[in-house]
């Protein structure tokens, strides 16, 4: 097996296992209220008037 065959196995693994571990971390965090940013409740006063 040539030397770049491994390089390109590894980064690829990498690239999968940071972006999988994203995603959990996101999933795993609990949903906020979306008026509790001040930015989201701005747009929403604004939208409502």
């Amino acid at each position: 097996m040539p030397a770049e065959f491994w390089w390109k196995i590894t980064a690829i693994i990498i690239i999968a296992v940071s972006l999988i571990t994203t995603l959990i971390l996101e999933l795993r965090k609990p949903k906020r209220d979306p008026n509790e940013n001040p930015d989201t409740k701005r747009m929403n006063d604004m939208l409502k008037e």
